[in-house]
């Protein structure tokens, strides 16, 4: 029974690893692409995408750590070292999200006038 467990737990933490590389590497540039038009300056895109990208990775290590966790090993169980910075990002990136919202709808306005 306990080899089902770690199988299946290191297993959803391949396909989350698999999912974090897809968004990074499909979902973004396509977003990118996206909001492209609507943000002209190519710094403040380039920020955009740089945030999204960390927020990604954030989100993948975070959900990987709880999935880890489930084993229940004393020496897994050392990844919950890095869950407080990890939350504190995810938290941060809430605030951050709708900083960027506001930034879009304030370029989508100045766009279309």
């Amino acid at each position: 029974m306990a080899v089902i467990v770690w199988i299946t737990t290191i297993i959803s933490a391949v396909i989350i690893l698999i999912a974090g590389h897809i968004a990074i590497t499909i979902v973004l540039p396509k977003l990118k692409e996206l909001v492209n038009p609507v943000i002209k300056d190519e710094k403040s895109l380039s920020a955009l995408m740089t945030l999204l990208l960390i927020l990604i990775i954030v989100l993948a290590l975070g959900s990987i750590i709880t999935v880890l966790n489930g084993l229940q090993n004393d020496v897994v169980n050392l990844l919950n070292v890095f869950k407080p910075g990890l939350t504190l990002l995810t938290d941060f990136g809430n605030y951050v999200g709708y900083i960027i919202l506001g930034f879009i709808v304030v370029l989508g306005l100045k766009y279309f006038k």
